[in-house]
């Protein structure tokens, strides 16, 4: 299915870029976020909102910063993704 090729490629891209604070680090802050992005038909992002925090800022922050990085995204639709993103250490 194309949609679900679309959403793990944008999905990968995310967790590519995806860094740990390091403050997040030093605190043994972990987390969940998610985030919703809206890609428009060149795959840039229109609008990007926290669904979920993680319950850091410097988590959160993390995740928006993923997805700004890993733009411009593949051509779509103008669709919307919502994305989880885990910050575990390990």
């Amino acid at each position: 299915d194309t949609r679900h090729h679309e959403y793990q490629e944008i999905k990968s891209r995310i967790h590519q870029e995806l860094r740990y604070p390091e403050s997040a680090r030093r605190a043994l802050q972990e987390g969940r976020t998610k985030v919703l992005a809206a890609i428009d038909a060149r795959g840039n992002i229109a609008e990007l909102m926290m669904l979920e925090s993680a319950g850091d800022h410097a988590l959160d922050q993390a995740a928006i910063n993923a997805v700004k990085r890993a733009a411009p995204y593949p051509e779509l639709a103008n669709r919307s993704v919502a994305i989880p993103l885990t910050f575990k250490l390990r």
